[in-house]
C-alpha cells in the first residue's frame, strides 16, 4: 500500500527546535508517512539535528537562499506526492503519538478536502499550557459546498494551518504565481488558508478531540513577530500585503463574484485586521509617532480619495470593506 501522508515543514534558523518538532514527528503510533522539510536558507545548524535522527522517512530539500514562509511552503507543495499533507512549523510539534491515525482516519472516512481539530495546544515561552477551546462554534459538525468562506468564516479559528489535514490535491490548486512568491509577509499562511477554503469543497470540524498539535507563541522562526517598525519595513510590508490581497482577489473572482462576507474575510484575515492590531499595540504601549507613522503608510498603500481611518477595524461595516477593495483594484496600476 503506498504511502498516504506527508508531513511538510519549512525551516529558517530553527536550529534550537528541531530536536523537538522533528522528534514528535517520528515518535507517531501511525508510521507510514513522509516527513518533507525544505531549508529555507538557514545559516545554523539545523540541518545537523536533522540528519541525526537517521530516518529514512525523512527528505530535505535545500534553497541557498531564504526567501520567506510563502515560497518555502510554496515548494514543498510542489514537491507533493501523497494523498493527505498535514504541516509542523519548525518551532512547534505534534503534543499527541495518535496524531497522524486519528487524522488520516477522520479525512478518508468522509472524502474530506481539510479536516480542523480545533483544540491544540498553546506553549507560552515561560512553559505555561494552554488548550485552545472552541470560540466560535461548539459542536463537531461536516460542510458541503462551494462556499466554506461564506457559510463558515470564523468558526473556532480556521484560518490557521495547526492541527489539520489537508488532500493535497486541494493544496496544488492554489500555489501563488511567481510574481507574488518574490515578496515576504508576516502573514504567509493567510494566503495559503484563504485560498485553500475557498477552493474546499467538503470539510469536517471537529470538536472535543485530544489537542494534537501544540503551537509555541511568540518566537515566530520566520520573523512574523518581529516589532519592527522602521519606515522601509512598514513599506515592504505593506506592500506585500497589498499584492497578496490583489492577487488573492483576482484568482478568486475569475471563478466567481465574492459575497459581502467573503470580501470581509479577505481583508480581515489577508491585511485590515493585522495592519490595525500593529497600529492599536503601539498605541497601547504610547509610541504614538510609530502609529502615526504606520497608519500613514497603510493610508497611502490601501486607501483612496483621502480617506483615513484605521483606529481598528471594529469602526468598518462590510459596505466599507467593499468600497475599501474597489479602491485597490482601481487604483493597482
Amino acid at each position: 500500500m503506498a504511502t498516504e501522508l506527508t508531513i511538510c515543514m519549512p525551516v529558517h534558523n530553527a536550529q534550537e527546535y528541531l530536536q523537538r518538532s522533528v522528534g514528535s514527528i517520528l515518535n507517531q503510533t501511525y508510521g507510514d508517512f513522509r516527513l518533507l522539510i525544505y531549508d529555507d536558507g538557514s545559516t545554523d545548524d539545523g540541518m545537523s539535528v536533522v540528519e541525526s535522527f537517521r530516518d529514512s522517512r525523512i527528505e530535505v530539500v535545500r534553497g541557498d537562499v531564504n526567501k520567506g514562509g510563502i515560497f518555502a511552503r510554496s515548494r514543498l507543495i510542489d514537491a507533493l506526492d501523497t494523498k493527505y499533507c498535514m504541516w509542523c512549523d519548525a518551532d512547534d510539534f505534534f503534543c499527541n503519538t495518535h496524531a497522524f491515525g486519528k487524522a488520516v482516519e477522520a479525512i478518508s472516512s468522509g472524502d474530506y478536502d481539510i479536516v480542523n481539530f480545533v483544540n491544540y495546544l498553546k506553549v507560552f515561552p515561560d512553559g505555561k499550557r494552554v488548550r485552545n477551546e472552541a470560540v466560535f462554534h461548539k459542536d463537531t459538525f461536516s460542510y458541503s459546498g462551494d462556499r466554506l468562506i461564506e457559510d463558515c468564516f470564523r468558526i473556532d479559528s480556521p484560518i490557521v494551518f495547526w492541527s489539520k489535514i489537508f488532500r493535497s490535491e486541494l493544496l496544488k490548486k492554489c500555489i501563488p504565481e511567481e510574481s507574488v512568491l518574490s515578496y515576504r509577509t508576516p502573514q504567509d499562511d493567510m494566503f495559503y488558508f484563504m485560498m485553500w477554503w475557498f477552493h474546499a469543497r467538503k470539510y469536517l470540524n471537529v470538536v472535543g478531540s485530544p489537542s494534537f498539535y501544540a503551537h509555541c507563541m511568540y518566537i515566530g522562526v520566520y520573523g512574523s513577530t518581529v516589532d519592527d517598525f522602521s519606515e522601509g519595513n512598514i513599506r515592504a510590508m505593506c506592500l506585500s500585503l497589498r499584492t497578496y490581497l490583489l492577487s488573492l482577489y483576482n484568482r478568486m473572482t475569475e471563478i466567481r463574484p465574492l459575497s459581502d462576507k467573503e470580501l470581509y474575510a479577505l481583508l480581515r484575515e489577508c491585511s485590515f485586521g493585522y495592519i490595525c492590531d500593529k497600529i492599536r499595540k503601539l498605541r497601547e504601549r504610547g509610541d504614538e509617532q510609530q502609529a502615526d507613522a504606520l497608519a500613514g503608510v497603510f493610508h497611502e498603500y490601501f486607501f483612496a480619495d483621502g480617506v483615513h481611518a484605521v483606529n481598528g477595524i471594529e469602526l468598518f461595516e462590510v459596505p466599507d470593506f467593499i468600497e475599501l477593495i474597489e479602491s485597490i483594484i482601481h487604483n493597482k496600476q
